[in-house]
């Protein structure tokens, strides 16, 4: 088993298209439940279903890992804005609040996971071309002034850190875009720093952390926290090779 402290937060990138393995996804498949499985299968792209199906027995395994319980034992539920958490019954037996949060881009997975504290991950692929207007249309007035202060390179990847630490925001609230995404705003300084104003004007509360674990990915976490939360990131492929980076 792997030990989560209550200041841990532990991130597990997979790069999804590397598994390829025709005995390792059908054992994958076989720890999915009849739901999920029809979920899979509903995707119409080949590339999708295999995304789907990793990304779902990806949770299993590490869920696995943490409790001592085999994959296929666990039940979800999602809450009215689509955000997935172990049945509350199941979560009681095993006498561990651990959250999870996932999110996928064409080739890759990457899955959250704390304890007690509400988390949200987002992952976007940066070799694909974003508008200057997505600022202007969804970043806050101060963000979008950000943005704007730089060009080329720099003004692309500083567009994904805002958009994906919005996205890790919202989802770690679990409300979805009910939040308005430019209701709250991001400053990104020097060394990686975050500033935080939530819509009550206020950073307390939140953390954040950035990863690039590859030159065309970006990676953002978002926990609820008003204690110091230490991040530690991995690579998994297959599952039960996990590697700290």
């Amino acid at each position: 088993m792997i030990s989560l402290d209550s200041d841990q937060v532990h991130l597990f990138y997979v790069k999804a298209d590397k598994i390829n393995d025709t005995a390792l996804l059908k054992e994958y498949e076989s720890v999915l439940s009849r739901e999920e499985r029809e979920k899979v299968g509903r995707y119409r792209f080949e590339k999708d279903r295999h995304l789907s199906l990793v990304s779902r027995a990806l949770v299993r395994y590490l869920l696995s890992a943490y409790t001592g319980r085999a994959p296929e034992y666990f039940s979800f539920f999602c809450n009215s804005f689509g955000k997935p958490a172990i049945l509350k019954e199941q979560a009681d037996r095993l006498g561990l609040d651990i959250k999870f949060n996932l999110s996928h881009t064409p080739g890759a997975v990457v899955l959250g996971l704390g304890i007690t504290h509400e988390i949200g991950v987002d992952v976007e692929q940066v070799d694909r071309s974003i508008s200057l207007g997505v600022a202007d249309r969804f970043f806050s007035k101060k963000e979008a002034e950000m943005v704007r202060q730089y060009s080329g390179s720099r003004r692309h990847q500083i567009l994904f850190d805002i958009w994906t630490l919005k996205e890790a925001y919202i989802k770690a609230r679990a409300k979805g875009l009910s939040i308005p995404l430019d209701s709250f705003s991001f400053d990104l300084g020097p060394q990686d720093r975050i500033k935080f104003t939530d819509p009550a004007g206020t950073g307390e509360g939140w953390q954040f952390f950035r990863w690039r674990p590859g030159q065309n990915l970006t990676i953002a976490a978002a926990v609820e926290s008003r204690f110091p939360i230490n991040f530690s990131h991995y690579h998994c492929v297959p599952f039960d090779r996990i590697q700290p980076v």
